[in-house]
């Protein structure tokens, strides 16, 4: 189940920020000036396996992004070379996903999210694949 982090680092000049957290989802949602609307989120999902990202701004619409660890070194062949890379991890383009899966898998997990929250972001990632 997602859980609070109490103290997020907020960054002057962007939107308020939350983020939620379980072994195995990230969930970062933003908040308009006033701290009262939902902006955006980005739901992060499979984070110790291959690591991807569905985010939703709404001035911006939907990006749903792989994320590269940066501890996989690959050969010029495609080939998986053992042994760590150590590089700065970067969020590649994947546009494969299946909304109804990902949706009730955010539902599974957002048991104790305000349900406000957890509504909003299960009919938004539902809603995904038709914007």
């Amino acid at each position: 189940m997602l859980s609070e982090v109490l103290m997020v680092r907020q960054v002057p000049g962007q939107p308020f920020r939350r983020w939620f957290t379980d072994m195995k989802h990230d969930l970062y949602v933003w908040f308009d000036d006033h701290r009262k609307e939902i902006i955006g989120f980005q739901y992060c999902y499979d984070v110790r396996g291959n690591e991807k990202a569905l985010t939703y701004l709404v001035n911006k619409g939907w990006k749903h992004m792989e994320v590269d660890d940066g501890e996989t070194r690959r050969s010029k062949k495609g080939t998986t070379i053992l042994g760590p890379a150590h590089m700065t991890p970067i969020m590649a383009m994947n546009a494969t996903y299946d909304a109804r899966q990902l949706a009730e898998q955010f539902r599974e997990t957002s048991g104790d999210l305000e349900p406000e929250i957890a509504d909003y972001i299960y009919e938004k990632i539902l809603a995904s694949t038709e914007a």
